[in-house]
C-alpha cells in the first residue's frame, strides 16, 4: 500500500521527502499551509493530532508521526520490496558502518536539535514581552548563549569535523540514513550562524555534498522551500 506524506509547509518532513526519493519509493504527497499564527490547520490536525510534522499515513487506519519513527518504518517496509535497495541507507547490524549509524541517526535531532530549539526560543522571546523585560530576557539568553549553548553545539560540531575528515559521510563513504536525520539541525546552524562554513570546513563540504544530490534537489522542490533550514533563524 502506498504511503502518503503529509507534508506541513516549513516543516521538518523535508527528511521524509528526501527520504523516499532516495529508495524511488512510490508514494503521495499531501502538503497544507500553515495558519497566520504559523500553526497547522485542522486537516492536518484530524491526521496528527499534536500537529506536528512529519506524519504518513498508510491506508484508512495507520498514521505515524516522528522522523525518526517514520525513517525507520519506510526503510522497514522499502526492505521488503523488489528492487528497493536499503543496506547502505541503514548498514546491518553486524557492519562496521553500524555503531556510527546508529549514533548519528539519533544525535543531531535529539541533542543538537535541543541547542537550536532553545536558541531560537530566547531569540523570540524578547520580541514578544514589553521593556524592561525585553531586557532582562536579553541578559539571560546572553548568559544562557555564552554558557551553555555555544559550547554544546561547537562540541558537536567538532565532533562531527573529526568524522567528516575521514568519511564523506556521517557513517562512513556513502549516505544513510543518519545523513539524512541530521540535515535540518545541521543546514539550520549554517544558516544562523555563517562563520560555521569556515570553522568546520569538512562539515561544510559535507553539506554541500548533500545539496548536490538528485533526490536532494527533487526533495527540495517538491517540498516549496527555498532552503532546508526552513527559515528557523
Amino acid at each position: 500500500m502506498t504511503v502518503t506524506l503529509h507534508h506541513l509547509e516549513s516543516s521538518q518532513s523535508f527528511r521524509v521527502l528526501w527520504l523516499l526519493e532516495e529508495l524511488r519509493m512510490p508514494y503521495e504527497l499531501k502538503v497544507y499551509k500553515r495558519q497566520p499564527d504559523l500553526l497547522a490547520p485542522p486537516e492536518f490536525k484530524a491526521i496528527s493530532p499534536l500537529g506536528t510534522s512529519p506524519t504518513i499515513t498508510s491506508g484508512d487506519n495507520f498514521a505515524l508521526s516522528e522522523s525518526n519513527a517514520i525513517i525507520d518504518y519506510i526503510l522497514d517496509k522499502a526492505s521488503t520490496k523488489e528492487g528497493l535497495d536499503t543496506k547502505n541507507l541503514r548498514p546491518a547490524i553486524d557492519s562496521v558502518e553500524r555503531n556510527d549509524y546508529l549514533f548519528w541517526f539519533h544525535m543531531p535531532p535529539s541533542s543538537m536539535m535541543y541547542v537550536m530549539s532553545t536558541d531560537s526560543l530566547f531569540r523570540a522571546l524578547p520580541q514578544r514581552v514589553p521593556w524592561p523585560i525585553s531586557f532582562i530576557l536579553r541578559m539571560v539568553a546572553g548568559k544562557v548563549r555564552t554558557n551553555l549553548l555555544d559550547p554544546r553545539l561547537h562540541a558537536i560540531l567538532k565532533l562531527a569535523e573529526k568524522q567528516l575528515q575521514t568519511n564523506e559521510y556521517l557513517a562512513g563513504n556513502f549516505l544513510t540514513a543518519a545523513d539524512i536525520t541530521a540535515i535540518y539541525p545541521f543546514e539550520s546552524a549554517w544558516s544562523r550562524f555563517p562563520e560555521l562554513k569556515e570553522q568546520y570546513p569538512s562539515c561544510d563540504t559535507w553539506l554541500q555534498r548533500l545539496r548536490t544530490r538528485p533526490a536532494f534537489k527533487a526533495a527540495l522542490e517538491k517540498s516549496g522551500a527555498d532552503s532546508v533550514s526552513l527559515g528557523m533563524k
